[in-house]
């Protein structure tokens, strides 16, 4: 019974000082055209929002599919920063079709601008919609027209 009071009282003390960690809730989106990230409290966090894109291209062929067809079980941030790799940066699924990755500004060289993608379930890549503000033809642009996301660190 005292092992009861002691957690008890433990949890109460949690709950009043505020000491137990809560995930960081998610982020409103930007509202100048970029898609897939934004800066702020010294830190990049990227965003997908499945509602923003429309197609992806498949890892094998490089068809495009419609994200809709795509049954998301996994979003990783893929880009120059961590050498394409499909699987090293795992975003957290924040609900309702977003996946947020929050990573120290630190990391990045100041004023360098970066070309990445989102890829779902480690074999389709997310191509962003035509009017995205912060896009630009990939290296693999005549094969298949395929565009990435420039992060542009501050």
């Amino acid at each position: 019974m005292r092992q009861f009071f002691l957690v008890l009282l433990l949890a109460w003390c949690v709950v009043l000082t505020g000491c137990a960690e809560s995930p960081a809730p998610a982020v409103d989106p930007p509202s100048d055209g970029t898609l897939g990230y934004l800066i702020g409290n010294d830190e990049i966090i990227f965003r997908f929002d499945a509602s923003e894109f429309e197609e992806a291209t498949r890892n094998d062929t490089g068809r495009w599919l419609a994200i809709s067809d795509v049954d998301i079980e996994t979003v990783t941030v893929a880009g120059e920063f961590n050498g394409w790799s499909k699987e090293a940066w795992q975003m957290q699924d924040a609900g309702e079709g977003i996946w947020e990755l929050r990573k120290n500004l630190a990391f990045f060289n100041e004023g360098s601008e970066l070309e990445f993608k989102f890829v779902l379930n480690g074999f389709f890549w997310v191509e962003p919609p035509a009017d995205a503000r912060n896009s630009t033809a990939s290296g693999m642009y005549k094969a298949n027209r395929s565009y990435n996301l420039i992060l542009r660190v501050p």
